[in-house]
């Protein structure tokens, strides 16, 4: 029963330090929307929440990401 009563996401937290690292590297250091994301995340509990703003941020991010690398085309190893 413990386990269904567990909605720690822990395996998002991977992706929601990639978010803080590529944030921090932003080439324009005074564009405040990046602040308040990097303290959306900062703050998030690892939980699976939809209250949570940082929980669906980071899943949307890690689910673009994902599209992005399953539809990637590599001509030279599967011609067409």
């Amino acid at each position: 029963m413990r386990i269904q009563g567990d909605d720690r996401f822990l395996f998002l937290q991977r992706w929601s330090e990639l978010m803080l690292r590529l944030i921090a590297e932003w080439p324009n250091p005074r564009d405040g929307r990046y602040d308040v994301l990097a303290a959306w995340l900062r703050g998030w509990t690892h939980q699976a929440s939809a209250d949570s703003v940082a929980y669906r941020v980071i899943r949307e991010y890690r689910d673009a990401v994902s599209g992005e690398i399953l539809t990637l085309s590599f001509p030279h190893v599967f011609p067409r």
